[in-house]
């Protein structure tokens, strides 16, 4: 029952990701008060993207698309907003972290981490709500329990970003 110009706005949630150049050098340049003072600015950014995914997942996970799309629209762009901030900082941290011959295994570990937390979300998250319905969880609540799970997941990356040494400061 959804008129195909919902469908088509829909697609301009990938928008962040097309538009994220946009707000990179705010990225680049700008301390997050508080993390950035205890972290550093790369590990500040990280720690602050990531938990903003986080909530951003768990809010997507209490929208109900059958009653009212537009918060869904909302929290799908809140999720692409904060991811494409995670991958400029990854990125970031990345170039400033490995020497110049490293940068080629460091993009391969990269987009290999990529792929396998796109895996554990996709499909990790539809085989939970799948086990979640057979073990009688109700229909109208395993998928809210399987977003909750992937913003559970955020604490593997956010234990990674605490654990990982800040790069230094690039010479101006």
């Amino acid at each position: 029952g959804v008129n195909l110009r919902t469908i088509g706005l829909y697609a301009l949630v990938g928008l962040p990701y097309t538009l994220k150049f946009l707000w990179a050098p705010l990225v680049d340049a700008l301390d997050i008060p508080i993390l950035s003072r205890a972290l550093g600015r790369r590990r500040g950014w990280l720690v602050f993207s990531q938990l903003l995914l986080a909530l951003a997942i768990v809010f997507l996970a209490f929208q109900n698309p059958s009653a009212v799309l537009w918060p869904v629209a909302l929290g799908a762009v809140m999720v692409a907003t904060a991811s494409a901030t995670q991958d400029i900082v990854i990125d970031a941290f990345r170039v400033e972290s490995l020497d110049t011959s490293e940068q080629a295994a460091g993009m391969a570990g990269y987009v290999a981490a990529y792929r396998i937390g796109m895996l554990a979300y996709g499909a990790g998250v539809i085989a939970l709500t799948g086990w979640l319905e057979h073990i009688g969880v109700s229909r109208d609540t395993v998928w809210m329990w399987g977003f909750i799970a992937a913003a559970g997941l955020m604490v593997i990356g956010i234990f990674a970003s605490l654990m990982a040494t800040e790069p230094a400061a690039p010479a101006d």
